[in-house]
């Protein structure tokens, strides 16, 4: 068995230390040392730093996947966003509204009250009955859309928030207050 000498990655002490041998405690200081062989020089390194290191990397990679979540969601988000808005005839996008729907309901409904109280008389005043009919399941329709917009970004705000608390806590940092907007 051959013996190596090292100095002790603490406090410098001489060490043997045989060929083998991976971990040890210096005789002097206690530190426990991982000792490391390359080709051409053998040397000690304190475990506390190493251990460190390793946190630091383990920290940094935490945040680096949170991020990542962060984004896969916002991602996720857009997607899910895209799909829940109404087009109106023109093409252009919005967020559904229940107050909308429920106007706009009421208004199809009174023009068919309206149209039918003024064309009682004549075959065409069942017309109005159509309108209020259509009035109710474009308020009912419009209302249940604005309803799951509401829910689905209620769920992705959750879920962004605790995904943003985790990340502040692995930076060390204090989660972000409830009511502020991040």
């Amino acid at each position: 068995m051959e013996l190596k000498a090292v100095a002790c990655g603490n406090c410098g002490a001489p060490l043997q230390v045989p060929d083998a041998v991976r971990f040890l405690n210096c005789n002097h200081c206690a530190s426990s040392l991982e000792i490391k062989h390359t080709e051409s020089v053998t040397y000690s390194e304190q475990i506390a730093q190493i251990d460190e290191r390793t946190e630091r990397i383990e920290q940094k990679l935490e945040v680096l996947e949170l991020q990542s979540e962060l984004a896969r969601l916002d991602s996720a988000w857009q997607v899910t966003r895209e799909k829940l808005m109404v087009t109106n005839k023109r093409g252009h996008k919005s967020i559904p509204s229940k107050v909308g729907a429920v106007i706009g309901g009421v208004i199809a409904v009174l023009f068919g009250i309206l149209f039918t109280s003024v064309a009682s008389q004549s075959p065409v005043g069942l017309g109005g009955l159509v309108f209020i009919a259509l009035g109710l399941f474009g308020a009912a329709t419009g209302y249940s859309k604005a309803n799951a917009y509401e829910l689905a970004e209620w769920e992705y705000q959750d879920n962004r928030r605790q995904i943003q608390d985790r990340l502040s806590s692995a930076r060390g940092e204090q989660p972000a207050l409830p009511w502020t907007n991040s």
